[in-house]
């Protein structure tokens, strides 16, 4: 015979008697009429053979997927659907067989059903295809969720579970009921599994975990807490993390069991460190952050991220500066002070002061800058008397003797100078009206009482400003005649008085 022949006919006797074992391994555990159960009657669930009777539901409960089935000559009315753990199968009236097939699980072939098939009967029909077992579990409390090597498979009692041959935990829990119990399913072993459940409350510890520097607080990978979590934990070993940004996370171990302490301090997480080295200017300005301080210009170990340090000195302007400080890296930098000036670019002011001249007296002052241009009015009143003049008329007839006060009315413009901290100089350029008062001592008649002169003015202000608002001022100028009255020449001819001349005031300045 041809050898390839003869290879083939061995595989096809292999199959067959793989197909065999399979088969004699997929049984029928159970065949029973669902006697309460109304599904093939109802409206939506109802299904009708050819001749219009009512179909009977055969409910075939199997572990898996991937079954098909075969009504024999009567055949199947309808589809097969499958419902959570179950096949609905629909088979005509005085059906008698059933035949099963899984690609797996092999063939059970013309299965004869253990009592008459009725139309509208519900029937359950328990697989098993041989790699494991049906068992039926129940609990100390009823209605308990129940969960085999992890999966939710109902509420207890559970009469018919499939489980595969070899080991599983079956919990049930419910709230801080819990019940676990581990078998081992085999042929031999019982197909009744009871799980004992036990109201575990007194296996809970209320915890209050506390950690420095309101660092997060993570739990099975979970952010639940900034510095502080309160929580309830079942007995048993935990790990709680510690998270900041630019640090190196910390985890810390904590056993949980009946009547510990309530608080636990978690150990907290290490900042990355950089370096930094800040000069300032002047040398012995106060650099801060926070409660610490810095030496100027000596490099330092700082915690990475963002920091900001205070500059201060007395006399000048603070300033603070951030910094982003870089793990292993160093930040350097350098800060000036600027020093504190009341010397303001627009400002109004008020002052008073005296003003030396050959007639002296008080001045006061009104102005205003505006982008350090200066404009000011000012109004001398004479104090100082001049020396008796003796007035003729005709050159012999005597008139009177009197004395004179000089007065001044003056507008001034300038430009304002900073020149050296807190010191303004302002060169000015200005008119002024000389006007003079005069007393009779003796005589008749007033000579020269409301004599005037007109001048130009030329001089500078200097204002140095220790504090906000108040400062002192010196104007030295001097003023040239551009008109006069003929009685005002004739009281400066007999004065020995210049028709302007060298004036001088210093007094206090009031800023705002």
């Amino acid at each position: 015979m041809n050898r390839f022949l003869q290879t083939g006919l061995l595989l096809l006797v292999g199959l067959c008697m793989l197909t065999e074992v399979a088969a004699q391994s997929m049984k029928v555990v159970s065949f029973r009429k669902l006697e309460n159960d109304m599904t093939p009657k109802l409206q939506g669930t109802a299904r009708f053979d050819n001749n219009g009777r009512t179909s009977a539901l055969i409910r075939v409960v199997a572990p898996g997927k991937g079954y098909a089935f075969d009504g024999g000559t009567t055949g199947i009315v309808g589809n097969v659907e499958y419902h959570a753990g179950e096949y609905w199968v629909y088979v005509p009236e005085k059906s008698r067989k059933l035949s099963i097939s899984h690609e797996k699980y092999g063939v059970l072939r013309d299965y004869n059903y253990d009592e008459a098939i009725t139309a509208g009967t519900a029937y359950e029909l328990l697989l098993d295809p041989g790699v494991g077992r049906f068992v039926s579990i129940t609990t100390s409390r009823a209605s308990m969720p129940v969960f085999i090597d992890g999966d939710s498979v109902g509420l207890s009692p559970l009469p018919n579970t499939y489980l595969l041959y070899g080991r599983h935990d079956i919990k049930a829990e419910s709230g801080r009921l819990l019940g676990e119990k581990t078998i081992v399913v085999s042929d031999s072993s019982s197909p009744q599994v009871r799980v004992d459940v036990e109201d575990m409350s007194k296996y809970y510890v209320n915890l209050t975990m506390k950690v420095e520097g309101d660092a997060e607080i993570w739990f099975n990978d979970r952010k639940v807490g900034v510095g502080s979590w309160s929580t309830e934990l079942y007995k048993g070993d935990y790990v709680v993390q510690t998270r900041k940004a630019n640090c190196e996370s910390r985890s810390t171990s904590i056993k949980v069991v009946p009547g510990m302490q309530s608080t636990v301090t978690l150990t907290p997480p290490v900042p990355y460190l950089g370096f930094l080295n800040v000069k300032a200017f002047p040398h012995d300005v106060a650099i801060t952050s926070g409660k610490r301080s810095f030496s100027n210009g000596v490099q330092v170990q700082v915690p990475a991220g963002s920091m900001v340090l205070s500059f201060a000195k007395k006399g000048y302007h603070p300033a603070e500066r951030e910094y982003t400080i870089r793990r292993n890296e160093l930040t350097a930098d350098t800060v000036r002070l600027e020093r504190i000036s009341y010397v303001r670019s627009k400002q109004f002011y008020f002052g008073a002061g005296f003003t030396y001249h050959t007639l002296s007296g008080i001045t006061g002052l009104a102005g205003a800058t505006y982008h350090n241009i200066d404009l000011q009015l000012s109004y001398t009143l004479g104090l100082s008397s001049s020396d008796p003049i003796r007035w003729y008329a005709n050159g012999n007839n005597y008139q009177s003797t009197c004395q004179y006060k000089q007065s001044l009315l003056a507008v001034k413009v300038g430009y304002q100078f900073e020149a050296i901290s807190r010191t303004a100089l302002i060169p000015q350029l200005g008119y002024s009206l000389l006007t003079l008062s005069g007393s009779r001592l003796d005589g008749q008649s007033t000579v020269g009482d409301g004599a005037k002169c007109d001048c130009l003015s030329l001089g500078a202000k200097i204002v140095f400003v220790p504090t906000e608002h108040v400062g002192v001022f010196l104007c030295p100028e001097y003023q040239v005649s551009i008109q006069k009255d003929a009685a005002y020449q004739a009281v400066a001819q007999e004065l020995n008085l210049t028709e302007g001349g060298f004036f001088a005031t210093a007094g206090i300045i009031v800023k705002f």
